[in-house]
């Protein structure tokens, strides 16, 4: 579970450094 955990927070992390590249509206 903890390992899911982990998984599930490096992509939020690279989710939310990919969304803040584009601009507002892209």
């Amino acid at each position: 579970m903890e390992q899911f955990i982990d998984a599930v927070a490096t992509y939020i992390h690279w989710y939310n450094g990919k969304r803040i590249k584009l601009p507002l509206g892209g």
